[in-house]
């Protein structure tokens, strides 16, 4: 989810590796730039995306903008979340709102934000309003994030609602925060099965392998 997602276009794939720190490579930052400047409507989003995480939004807004009004559902969520780390939250909601609304199957990105931003200001209404939303995500991971923010924000009920939809698509997160939540109940020996659980799918994960071509 978020940040660097490409969308496929005539213009070349641009080159996509990150340095130790998590941002594009010098590399790759000439790379995405070039393929942005010959029409790429992903790779403007992506160095849109990493002109902002630099601090240069003067540079970084119009590609990101430019790329959400192409239809980079990303770039969208992306243009909202640099305006909310500027401090322009009804900028952000506006944006969010747009990118929930317009994208085909929703972005789970911006209902997530728009959900966040409802519980910052205290509408638990407004936040909740997104809950079936996401809960229609194939993903678990935006389901255990929502769940999250409800549960920071003093609400474990609705947490636990949260937390047993995405345990139920095998989120080991899940599991973990809501046995921290039945600990904290008296409730030991659910807890320590929940973690079990997690401790499985983890094991799992780690054994996974990819086939051998070939055989």
């Amino acid at each position: 989810m978020g940040l660097f997602n490409r969308c496929r276009r005539a213009v070349p794939e641009p080159l996509v590796e990150f340095d130790t720190d998590g941002r594009l490579s010098v590399a790759s930052m000439a790379s995405v730039r070039r393929a942005a400047e010959a029409g790429h409507t992903g790779a403007g989003g992506i160095l849109g995306a990493a002109l902002c995480q630099a601090g240069r939004y003067a540079e970084g807004i119009p590609w990101l903008e430019g790329a959400w009004a192409a239809g980079d559902v990303d770039a969208g969520f992306n243009l909202g979340t640099f305006a909310k780390l500027q401090g322009d939250l009804n900028r952000a909601e506006a944006i969010w709102r747009k990118v929930a609304d317009t994208a085909a199957s929703g972005s789970a990105d911006a209902m997530l934000g728009l959900a966040r931003l409802a519980l910052e200001r205290g509408d638990r209404g407004e936040a909740a309003r997104w809950i079936e939303p996401v809960l229609g995500q194939d993903d678990g991971y935006p389901v255990t994030a929502l769940g999250v923010a409800f549960r920071d924000d003093g609400d474990q009920s609705t947490a636990l609602r949260l937390f047993h939809a995405a345990i139920g698509r095998g989120d080991p997160y899940a599991m973990e925060y809501a046995a921290r939540i039945y600990d904290a109940r008296g409730a030991a020996e659910h807890a320590a099965e929940l973690r079990g659980r997690a401790a499985d799918v983890r094991t799992v994960e780690a054994n996974r392998q990819s086939p051998v071509l070939g055989l």
